[in-house]
């Protein structure tokens, strides 16, 4: 397992995500232009997200194609994914 810690903004998401299997977020994420899930969606391998701050609303996130996981929040949602996609 490689695990790639990124810097802050664009930039920093960009070289995160590129051939990434998942997504996750540990820290508050000041980006709340939601027009960079389109980003996000092309970069990575599968549309995993694992959301540790609880940001997004979960069903919006499942609308959208992400298998979102928020951490401890008690509701995950997956749009359309089986476990062989993740």
């Amino acid at each position: 397992m490689k695990v790639t810690f990124c810097g802050i903004g664009y930039v920093g998401l960009v070289q995160a995500t590129v051939l990434a299997d998942a997504l996750v977020i540990c820290t508050e994420w000041q980006n709340s232009d939601h027009r960079i899930f389109g980003l996000i969606k092309e970069k990575l391998n599968t549309h995993a997200l694992f959301d540790g701050r609880n940001m997004f609303n979960p069903s919006r996130m499942a609308e959208n194609g992400f298998a979102y996981y928020c951490i401890a929040r008690g509701l995950s949602l997956a749009a359309n994914f089986s476990e062989n996609d993740l």
